[in-house]
């Protein structure tokens, strides 16, 4: 699930980090990206 800007709403992994947990009691803006290694398969 992500934003309108793309960003992910929730963690991914489902452990949030110490970063997080604190950004989150500050109310802070978390910006959340998940990227997926891809196979080169032009080799």
């Amino acid at each position: 699930r992500c934003d309108n800007e793309g960003w992910l709403l929730d963690n991914p992994m489902g452990i949030r980090t110490e970063r997080e947990v604190h950004a989150e009691l500050e109310g802070a803006t978390i910006y959340r990206r998940m990227y997926q290694k891809t196979r080169d398969v032009s080799h």
